[in-house]
């Protein structure tokens, strides 16, 4: 048996890029924001035609960091959107609705990448109804695969992680101090871990791969327990910069 134990620890909150260690991504109300030098200056580098929009979380896909998605809540239209750049940022185009979602579901959506492939990426809606929770895609967003099911179709879902080095592994936070895990293979979602407290609201997932652990950052501090699955090792090289130069005597 898996039990949550509390813990301290610090859960930060920003978008490092999974290369260039000094470059860090943010949003900023309707507005997509870029350092490249440790957090010290910051640049816009998208802005939602929506003025009334915020930009709720961003991933920048670790097998090819050139695609990124980002969730967007509208606080006039009413509605959610992701955006997707397939040239680091340069240019971003909107991906078309989840089919059978209607626009109060997609307000707020959670969203995940996988490590092996940067076609695949899960969402959660917060406010989804019964049959819609959770979706994926494995084709950049062509089309979703509805992984709800009656296990979670009474689970409100405050975040969603997926756990690289896996086969699509991924867990979702619910109200009540509930978390479940999937993978590719799995047919069902699993309740993942005992000891939550009933009133704990999970903020983030994140996690711990060399400890094999799993955090929740949430209303009642910082908790951890163990991955459902171990990881296989995922080599990553990383640079200081996009960039260099020398000069020849």
């Amino acid at each position: 048996t898996r039990y949550w134990r509390d813990w301290s620890s610090d859960v930060c909150s920003s978008d490092l890029h999974p290369v260039y260690i000094n470059e860090v991504w943010i949003g900023n109300g309707n507005r997509i924001m870029r350092s490249t030098n440790d957090g010290a200056s910051y640049s816009t580098v998208f802005t939602s035609s929506d003025t009334g929009a915020v930009i709720q979380h961003i991933e920048i896909c670790r097998s090819n960091p050139d695609v990124m998605y980002v969730s967007q809540r509208s606080n006039i239209l009413y509605d959610g959107k992701i955006w997707k750049s397939t040239n680091a940022g340069a240019a971003w185009t909107s991906l078309a609705d989840i089919p059978g979602t209607t626009r109060s579901e997609r307000r707020v959506m959670k969203i995940t990448a996988g490590s092996r492939s940067s076609n695949v990426l899960f969402v959660a809606l917060l406010n989804g109804t019964k049959t819609n929770k959770v979706f994926k895609t494995t084709n950049g967003g062509l089309s979703w695969i509805n992984l709800t099911s009656d296990l979670i179709s009474t689970q409100g879902i405050s975040d969603i992680m997926a756990q690289y080095g896996t086969d699509d592994g991924v867990y979702i936070a619910c109200y009540n101090g509930k978390v479940y895990y999937r993978n590719a293979v799995m047919t069902e979602w699993i309740q993942h871990g005992e000891g939550l407290p009933y009133a704990l609201f999970t903020r983030a997932l994140k996690p711990m791969y060399r400890d094999n652990k799993i955090r929740v950052g949430s209303s009642l501090g910082i908790w951890e327990a163990p991955l459902f699955e171990r990881s296989k090792p995922q080599a990553q090289p990383c640079v200081d910069k996009r960039s260099t130069s020398c000069v020849q005597i």
